[in-house]
């Protein structure tokens, strides 16, 4: 959490579009995730920077030295006062693209009483508005990403997937670069296009590690890497020639892939596998290198585990006042059992975790874990010949234990499944140095 807001905020935010707020107070609002779906950013600026502060178009961009807004669009307004369509107009006179959805504004807010002049005067500079070629009138909000496409107003992100409505994309402008935080509500597989061209770093979370991605291709304009999120989980990515972390960009990389693609310390690229079979990986130079994996064991799921469990219980029932928060603290010892794999390069894969959670491999602690399970952890530098010991320590709610140590209080709650519910999955994978 804490390096997610650090990387919040820094830098600067530029949003793709600045849909027109013309509403008393806060209710803006935009119903259709079209706009989110095609990865387009967007906020609701009211008409006030426009008129009081002239914000100017510079580079077909809207204040440039803040959001940079690519486009600008009015939404079923109906109701708007002269001065702020003529500075409207003035933005769209100046390159900036302009989409109109629904109506356009008839009315205005005047109270005097050449409010029918005002009228025809509002009239007269949509009229001049529609005849630009950088605006866009359409029906509905469904159809705003197309008329953004075709006055060539691109996004902050392409996606694969073609519904992304639980996916948000958040861009920071950071020196020689650009910090892109990527968050979904669900799982997500996908590869993404990033606006910009560099290097792309993965900046991870839970760790702190920057590492270069191996896999990546560049083409108009854009960056294409490979993104795994998992359910309420966020990828961040750094992308530029130059970066703030000290890390070398690969002097060779891969654009493409159907095996997995990772790096070690002396920038040396490695395509990975966990299944027997031949992959490909494309080099930069459109040259195709293949390889080919054989005898990898499959996957090994551990049938028994030694489970300990430490039971908290208030040291006085029903205690009020200062001794409320005294708490008895129990182990129980069920039978234990062992599980011995081999030792060779794997996965672990946690399945469903319900708590808080960490993790030993004969006895280390392994950093780095993800609690929203978005890819599976490498764990083979813990791992020995012979046998493993695997220590999973989770940290559940007392929502159960109260169910059964306060009933008059809290027997009415449901149980829920708490633990770890697995399954816990270990795979074996193979590599092979490509460049």
């Amino acid at each position: 959490m804490a390096r997610s807001q650090a990387l919040l905020q820094s830098g600067a935010p530029p949003v793709d579009v600045a849909i027109l707020n013309v509403d008393w107070g806060v209710t803006a609002t935009w119903n259709d995730t079209g706009l989110n779906d095609a990865g387009y950013s967007y906020q609701f600026p009211t008409a006030e920077p426009l008129t009081e502060y002239f914000a100017s178009v510079r580079n077909h961009r809207l204040i440039h030295g803040g959001p940079r807004y690519k486009a600008l669009i009015q939404y079923n307004i109906t109701v708007l006062d002269v001065r702020s369509a003529q500075e409207v107009l003035s933005r769209a006179k100046a390159g900036l693209p302009v989409v109109i959805v629904g109506s356009a504004p008839s009315q205005t807010r005047s109270l005097s009483t050449s409010c029918d002049n005002s009228a025809s005067k509002l009239g007269a500079v949509f009229k001049t508005l529609f005849a630009l070629s950088n605006t866009r009138h359409v029906s509905s909000q469904s159809e705003a990403p197309i008329a953004l496409q075709s006055l060539r107003v691109g996004p902050l992100i392409r996606y694969t997937n073609s519904a992304n409505a639980s996916t948000i994309t958040t861009r920071r402008r950071v020196q020689n670069g650009s910090i892109y935080w990527i968050y979904s509500s669900s799982r997500t597989s996908q590869t993404v296009h990033l606006e910009g061209e560099g290097f792309p770093l993965r900046l991870n979370l839970w760790t702190g590690q920057v590492s270069p991605i191996a896999s990546f291709k560049t083409a108009e304009g854009y960056t294409a890497i490979n993104v795994t999120i998992g359910e309420n989980g966020a990828e961040a990515i750094y992308l530029g020639r130059h970066n703030p972390y000290g890390v070398k960009n690969l002097n060779r990389h891969i654009v493409a892939t159907d095996a997995e693609s990772v790096t070690d310390e002396d920038g040396k690229v490695y395509v990975r596998a966990t299944k027997d079979g031949s992959y490909s990986a494309q080099l930069p130079t459109d040259q195709t290198v293949t390889i080919r994996f054989h005898s990898i064991p499959g996957p090994i799921v551990p049938a028994r585990w030694s489970l300990t469990i430490e039971d908290w219980s208030p040291a006085i029932a029903n205690a009020t006042g200062r001794d409320s928060p005294l708490t008895d603290k129990t182990t129980l010892s069920p039978p234990r059992g062992s599980q011995k794999p081999q030792s060779l390069g794997f996965y672990l894969s946690f399945g469903d975790v319900q708590g808080s959670w960490s993790l030993r491999v004969n006895n280390h602690v392994v950093p780095g874990l993800d609690f929203f399970n978005a890819a599976p952890l490498d764990v083979t530098r813990y791992v020995r010949d012979g046998e493993n010991d695997i220590e999973i320590t989770v940290a559940t709610t007392l929502w159960n234990k109260l169910r059964k140590t306060w009933p008059g209080v809290y027997g009415a709650l449901e149980p829920v499944e708490l633990g770890l519910l697995g399954p816990v999955t270990l795979t074996y994978y193979a590599q092979e140095q490509v460049v």
